[in-house]
């Protein structure tokens, strides 16, 4: 959960006689001193001392913690709701009293309720982060985010809301509540509220089925960022539910779910491409997202990398390897798989690259081979692979400058090798 920070005027070593600036940017409130005492006969008269808040926030500023707790107590007891403020902020940053979280809550509360309005954003900040720290689990979460619902903060009412939506932790399943207060929350901008809101709308959980309200509310959370929105909404968009079909922004909200590692995304691409329905990006992903098809147990995917790789395709041998050295959407053949890592890597495929530099590395079949592997992993460097680019660090460290320098020579042989063959 996010939270707000109060400005406070900083205190500690060399951060004290700060004056009454810093006790005014501490507790947020207006504060008065009393005028100079008119002059009697060209003489000034003592000034008036400091009272009530005003001399709190004078020992503040000085650094004086104490004193300015101390004065603060029998006015917040005495019905000062700006001073029960001002202690709930210092318990909740240990100033002068010990760091209490639930002092401070206690404080606030009474602040709040004694109508101090501006206790609000740190109560609520407070109440989130005890209930963060529980794992928003357990009957003082549940109090803690319930309080901060009614407070109006709309992260509370997302959490709560889904709650009385599928009856969690304790709270009774209450659709209608948890549509009211996901929908104050959604249209206070939480992403996790309207995600949730195209989810009650399009399955009809709480709600009568409404396509048109699920595909407004998946927008809404899809353009803030979510992932599952987006591929929520893409779909929406892929079959015109809700309103008008338009398949092309369908895929690019899927390749941005893709791109956010929905791995849901992916095979729908992947389906896509496979099915001939749309044109991979590049080669790179196009061949990344068969292969999450293809992971997923679809042999069309399988087939389609196989298809490729035959024809020379660096990325799809990488990513028919990958599939066959784990074992994942077709048999385990290690053997094979390093014959087409091998294919990749001289097709000019980062990832391929990367991982022979790997098996050198590691003297997969026979004696490690640094040069090789350096030249490998320059390889994939120079296409922007940030690993490549850590791989060929850490592999200079094992490495004699001639070893260097004829690892950087294979690499300039290859690329003007491959550069010849292209021209």
């Amino acid at each position: 959960m996010n939270s707000n920070t109060l400005i406070g005027a900083a205190i500690g070593a060399g951060a004290v006689g700060l004056g009454l600036l810093g006790g005014w940017l501490l507790f947020g409130g207006e504060t008065s001193t009393p005028a100079p005492a008119a002059s009697q006969g060209g003489v000034s008269s003592a000034t008036a001392p400091l009272t009530g808040i005003a001399a709190a926030e004078a020992a503040y500023g000085q650094g004086d913690l104490e004193t300015a707790f101390n004065l603060l107590v029998p006015l917040a007891e005495g019905g000062d709701a700006l001073a029960m403020q001002r202690i709930g902020y210092m318990y909740s940053e240990g100033l002068f009293v010990q760091r209490d979280i639930g002092s401070a809550i206690e404080w606030l509360e009474r602040a709040v309720d004694a109508g101090n309005d501006n206790a609000r954003t740190l109560l609520v900040q407070l109440l989130n982060q005890r209930a963060e720290s529980e794992g928003g689990a357990g009957a003082q979460a549940v109090a803690d985010l319930e309080r901060a619902a009614a407070l109006g903060d709309p992260q509370a009412q997302a959490v709560i809301g889904s709650y009385y939506l599928v009856g969690a932790e304790g709270l009774p399943r209450d659709p209608a509540r948890a549509i009211e207060l996901l929908t104050v929350a959604g249209e206070a901008g939480d992403v996790r509220a309207q995600s949730n809101l195209g989810y009650v709308y399009a399955t009809g959980t709480g709600a009568d089925v409404d396509h048109e309200q699920a595909r407004y509310w998946y927008q809404q959370a899809a353009e803030a960022g979510m992932v599952r929105a987006q591929v929520a909404y893409a779909s929406y968009l892929q079959r015109g539910l809700g309103g008008e079909e338009n398949f092309a922004e369908a895929v690019r909200y899927y390749i941005n779910a893709a791109e956010g590692g929905s791995d849901l995304a992916q095979r729908q691409l992947g389906l896509m491409i496979v099915e001939e329905r749309m044109v991979a990006p590049d080669a790179v992903r196009g061949a990344a997202f068969v292969s999450a098809l293809a992971r997923g147990g679809d042999a069309r995917g399988l087939e389609w990398l196989e298809a490729r790789a035959s024809q020379g395709d660096g990325a799809a041998a990488f990513r028919l390897g990958t599939l066959l050295e784990d074992g994942e959407g077709a048999p385990q053949d290690s053997a094979r798989a390093r014959a087409l890592f091998a294919e990749a890597a001289q097709a000019g495929d980062p990832g391929a690259q990367l991982r022979m530099s790997n098996i050198m590395a590691a003297g997969v079949g026979g004696e490690p081979d640094y040069v090789e592997a350096h030249k490998w992993a320059n390889l994939a460097a120079a296409q922007g692979l940030e690993a490549a680019v850590r791989a060929r660090s850490s592999l200079a460290e094992l490495m004699t400058a001639e070893q260097l320098a004829q690892a950087q020579a294979r690499a300039t042989e290859w690329t003007e090798t491959r550069r010849d063959a292209e021209n």
